[in-house]
Formats: structure tokens, C-alpha cells, sequence
């Protein structure tokens, strides 16, 4: 019996988070059973870029599900593995790249309340991608949430400025300089 609507929820998210995990194993096999023909027809380096964008998507998909699931420590794991191959992957040119690995696993420990893994996180999305207005969002959030006030106040700044020159059309820079904003904040 479900108490709690959040209790359904994450227990719905994680049977989509399965049922995404399974169905993209299965593309991961079916790709690797054709990768001789990719091979023979010259298709190689654009090949193996969908195989590691696939493995990286599954990386996050595991982190995901072991969070979810309340294991946090395996969820780390697969995070960081997945941070450690992001850097040879082209994101710019996958379009709707949802997320870099460190925003992923930040935004989830900051959801799930471990603000200092997830101030550590946001601080390394905000280095690998320094125009990420989500990764400048959120660490603004959890600054504010861990009483520093002074260092929200001025990644807000930072998010403004970055987010000037974004499309005002862009559904995601419209409310960008406000989100986490704490009363009285600039």
C-alpha cells in the first residue's frame, strides 16, 4: 500500500528507468552484431561515436536506477564512469544533449538531500561545462541551502550573465537567472 504519492512515483520511475536500461541493452547488442557489416561499408569513426554515446547513455541509466534503488555508493560508481568517457564524446553535436554525468548525479544527490556530494558535483559541472545554466542553477540551490549565501548570490550573477545571450525564445533560459532563487536574492 502507497502512502505516499512520492513513494509511487520513484517506484514508477524506476520501472521506466528499467524498461529504458533494457531497451537500450538490446540496441547495444543489435549494434555490436552489425558492427562488421558498419566496418565493410567504411562507416567506422561514425560507428564507434554511437557506441560510445550508447555506452555512455547506459552508464547514466544504471546510475540512475542504483539511485533510485537507494543504493547511492553504486550509483557514484557508475556517475563517475560515466564522467570519465564524456570527454571523448562529441555532445555538442548530439542534438538535446540532455546532461553532462556531473550534473546528472548532482541533481539527483542534491534531490536526495546529500547537499555536499552534490555541491562537489555541481562545482565540477560548472568547470567541465562552465555555460551550463542548469550546473549554475544548481549550484546555486545548493549553496543557498548550506547557508552560503554570498557564493548563491554571485553564481546567480554568473548564470544572469551567461543566460543573456542565450535564445529568449528557449524554453529553458526564459526562467534560468530565478530558479533556486531564495527571497530577497538579487
Amino acid at each position: 500500500m502507497v502512502l505516499d504519492g512520492r513513494v509511487e512515483a520513484v517506484a514508477g520511475r524506476k520501472d521506466g528507468v528499467r524498461k529504458r536500461l533494457l531497451k537500450l541493452q538490446q540496441t547495444i547488442a543489435a549494434m555490436e552484431q552489425a558492427t562488421p557489416d558498419a566496418q565493410a561499408k567504411g562507416m567506422e569513426p561514425q560507428w564507434s561515436e554511437a557506441c560510445r554515446i550508447l555506452d555512455f547513455l547506459e552508464l547514466d541509466l544504471r546510475a540512475t536506477a542504483s539511485f533510485l534503488e537507494g543504493d547511492r555508493s553504486m550509483a557514484a560508481l557508475w556517475w563517475d564512469s560515466a564522467a570519465a568517457r564524456e570527454p571523448v564524446l562529441r555532445v555538442r553535436a548530439v542534438p538535446r544533449w540532455p546532461r553532462g554525468a556531473a550534473e546528472a548525479m548532482a541533481d539527483a544527490f542534491e534531490k536526495g538531500g546529500d547537499l555536499d556530494t552534490a555541491l562537489r558535483k555541481w562545482e565540477q559541472a560548472v568547470v567541465e561545462r562552465p555555460g551550463s545554466g542548469w550546473a549554475l542553477a544548481g549550484l546555486a540551490r545548493v549553496c543557498d541551502a548550506r547557508g552560503d549565501n554570498e557564493r548563491a548570490d554571485k553564481t546567480r550573477r554568473t548564470l544572469k550573465a551567461v543566460w543573456a545571450r542565450a535564445d529568449p525564445g528557449l524554453r529553458e533560459a526564459a526562467g534560468a537567472a530565478t530558479q533556486g532563487k531564495r527571497a530577497g536574492a538579487p
